[in-house]
């Protein structure tokens, strides 16, 4: 088989695969959330169950953390996020052996990063149907005339922020530092992709979706929560601080490729789809660099998450820095304030503790819509997010992290309370 035709079956089959997979609604539900659903059913409701397979995460990320502390140079936050894991797998382990914290919330935490941990491996290992078979490459080719216009960014950035925007965090983020130190983004516009376009992955909001009972809605909630990013970030480019970060480069740049047209677009994502190794290979591939993420995430999101829940039990801290919102909540009509204020206060710890909160409560669709979009259109959070800001070249200043944070929330916010409004 020449390398054209294989090129043309890869990309129509992984891409539809992908699409079938991601958006495709079957019963009100997407393929992936019948997936995820399955292996639900296979752990049952108890959470000891779900504490055996955080222990098993958890063990595996103790062993990486050891190994990276052996490492010289990591940075303070670097080492604090080692420590997060490790004591999330020994807070596991305690309970295992019967040592529970006295908290009601512990058990059904544990349940639901238990069921986050399953959501995000799943989706993490079938994204490369979307992401390495030409598919995102036709669709990042395609906005390149945009990026720069809407964004102030070159078109080499397109296929980086459209690949986190259906991938994770992480792809966003390394793959700026990528392009920085490879000349094609000065340190402005590297800012602007890390704060702007690096959010959580399409597999949490598909489980932000599922723990408010909002699956039926996914794609709507997905098409919807994405707009509202690309337009914050499109606002947020234009006002201090990301439009005085200096556009200084981290060596010569690179001139950048003039547009190629739909034509040459598609022979470029059939020209990924024919150089990419097999489909088995990469999901082997995939699976196992998806184990490690999920291993170095998880444990530290359990810990955040029980910490934060517990700092709430003690002192009404989320709710002060979440109130800051209630304004906008109120002009809106959203119900349930003190609820979502809560909320948006432990989304700055981690987005996963934020709706597994909320989740607990009985909430009307349109405060359940915000409340899950948040975390995701704010972007930046204390958890794995800063950890891999602070491991790459790009340098971006923590206060300058928090303004960004709080300018997207509020912004955001204004959008999706007006969109909850209209639809519900």
């Amino acid at each position: 088989m020449n390398a054209q035709r294989k090129g043309i079956l890869r990309f129509a089959i992984c891409g539809a695969i992908g699409i079938f997979i991601f958006f495709v609604p079957i019963g009100g539900r997407i393929v992936l959330d019948h997936l995820t659903g399955f292996l639900f059913g296979l752990f049952g409701s108890s959470h000891y169950a779900w504490a055996g397979l955080l222990f098993v995460v958890g063990l595996i990320s103790t062993i990486n953390a050891l190994r990276g502390w052996a490492v010289d140079n990591k940075s303070p936050i670097e080492s604090t996020f080692y420590f997060f894991n490790i004591a999330g797998f020994t807070m596991v382990t305690l309970m295992i052996f019967g040592m529970e914290l006295p908290f009601d919330f512990v058990p059904s935490v544990t349940v639901n990063i238990g069921k986050a941990t399953l959501t995000v491996l799943c989706a993490a290992i079938l994204l490369p149907f979307l992401l390495d078979y030409g598919l995102v490459d036709l669709v990042g080719s395609l906005v390149r005339p945009a990026m720069r216009k809407l964004f102030k960014l070159p078109g080499s950035a397109a296929i980086v922020c459209v690949g986190t925007t259906l991938g994770s965090f992480s792809i966003g983020i390394l793959g700026a530092d990528r392009l920085y130190k490879q000349g094609k983004l000065n340190q402005r516009e590297a800012a602007l992709i890390v704060t702007g376009f690096s959010s959580v992955s399409i597999g949490f909001m598909i489980l932000f979706c599922r723990l408010f009972d909002m699956s039926n809605i996914f794609p709507f909630f997905f098409v919807s929560v994405v707009a509202v990013t690309l337009l914050t970030t499109a606002i947020l480019a234009r006002v201090p601080p990301l439009s005085t970060i200096p556009g200084t480069t981290h060596c010569e740049g690179v001139e950048e490729p003039k547009g190629i047209g739909v034509k040459g677009s598609m022979r470029l994502a059939i020209g990924v789809a024919s150089r990419a190794r097999p489909p088995h290979d990469t999901l082997a591939r995939s699976a196992k660099k998806s184990i490690e993420v999920v291993c170095g995430l998880i444990p530290a999101a359990w810990f955040l998450s029980i910490l934060g829940m517990t700092i709430n039990e003690v002192v009404d801290v989320f709710y002060w820095l979440g109130s800051l919102y209630a304004p906008i909540l109120k002009l809106f009509g959203i119900g349930e304030i003190a609820v979502a204020s809560r909320a948006f206060g432990l989304a700055i710890v981690d987005s996963v503790p934020a709706v597994v909160f909320a989740s607990a409560h009985d909430l009307p669709m349109a405060t359940r819509y915000v409340i899950a979009a948040f975390p995701v259109t704010t972007i930046i959070f204390l958890g794995g997010y800063l950890a891999c800001v602070v491991s790459v070249g790009i340098r971006v200043k923590i206060k300058h992290l928090l303004v960004i944070w709080l300018e997207r929330a509020v912004v955001s916010l204004v959008f999706l309370c007006a969109i909850a409004r209209l639809v519900f």
